[in-house]
Parts: C-alpha cells; sequence; structure tokens
C-alpha cells in the first residue's frame, strides 16, 4: 500500500480560513498603530525643527522667524532668519492628513520669533509667550495627537494629550 504525503485539501482549507479570520481580526489594530507612528514622527520631527531653529538663533546670534502655512492640504513650517529678504533656513512639509497649528495664550499664530537668548516671542505683538505646536490626524476622530511647547524661555517639551477632543472640539 503507498503512502501519500502531504496536506489534504480540506487541512489547507481550514488553515486558509484561520488565517482569514486572524488577519481581519489584526488589520483595524495595525491600521491604528500606523496612526500613531504618524503622529508620534510627525511631533518629533517638528520638535527637532523648532530645536535646529533655537540652535541656530544661539549659534548665529540672529533673530530666527517659525511661520506656518498651510498650501493645499498640507503644513509647511518655515525657518528663516529675521530680515526683510528672509533668507530660508529649512522647511517641514507635514503631509495631510497631519496637520500642525501655532497657539499662543487665547489666539492662534502663524509665526514666531526665537530670540538669540533662547527666548521665544509672539511675532505679532513682540511679547515674550509660551507657544504650542498641535500636530493631529485628520483623518480619524479618535487620535489624541500631540502638542509641542516652547516656554517663553525657550524650552520644548512634548506631550502626548489626553483625549481626542483636543484635536476634535
Amino acid at each position: 500500500m503507498m503512502k501519500y504525503s502531504g496536506f489534504t485539501l480540506m487541512e489547507a482549507m481550514v488553515v486558509l480560513a484561520i488565517s482569514a479570520i486572524v488577519l481581519a481580526m489584526a488589520v483595524p489594530g495595525m491600521q491604528e498603530m500606523q496612526r500613531r507612528v504618524r503622529i508620534s514622527t510627525g511631533s518629533d520631527d517638528l520638535a527637532n525643527l523648532i530645536a535646529y531653529a533655537k540652535t541656530s538663533s544661539v549659534t548665529q546670534r540672529r533673530n530666527i522667524v517659525v511661520t506656518r502655512s498651510v498650501v493645499g492640504a498640507d503644513t509647511q513650517v518655515d525657518i528663516t532668519y529675521d530680515t526683510a529678504a528672509g533668507q530660508m533656513l529649512r522647511r517641514g512639509t507635514f503631509a495631510a492628513p497631519m496637520a500642525v497649528t501655532v497657539e499662543a495664550p487665547t489666539t492662534t499664530l502663524t509665526s514666531f520669533v526665537i530670540l538669540p537668548s533662547g527666548q521665544v516671542r509672539r511675532a505679532d505683538t513682540n511679547v515674550a509667550s509660551d507657544i504650542t505646536l498641535r500636530v493631529c490626524d485628520s483623518s480619524t476622530l479618535t487620535e489624541t495627537g500631540r502638542d509641542i511647547v516652547i516656554g517663553r524661555l525657550g524650552r520644548i517639551q512634548a506631550t502626548k494629550h489626553a483625549d481626542a477632543t483636543t484635536c476634535n472640539p
């Protein structure tokens, strides 16, 4: 009598069905993980961009202007010298669905200035102020997002939002 080795069609179908069920349960978790990684990476990139601006300001003894703008669906953060020519030092582009906003107490800003002393001032009033850069993912209502807070003396601190209402009021 011959002995066959291998799997029967029925065994292969059962393994395939179980694999499909496990995959269907894992996909939503993977999508959520991708959102978290996108926000984490974006906020880290933004914090590094601000640290670069602060370091440039201190080492070159020049005012540096940080400006946020929206180009199409993307958000751009530009680092420039505070001169009439506004020479570009660096640009960070945060692609949709990620959004970056710049906030100070009681108002939303488009730019702020980092002084050679490391202090941070609002560009519109030239008053020392804490600045908050809010990073959110607009593709979901459950994303908590992150804040990059720059203290008026130049300290950069990243914090995760406690709940989703900060990004989705």
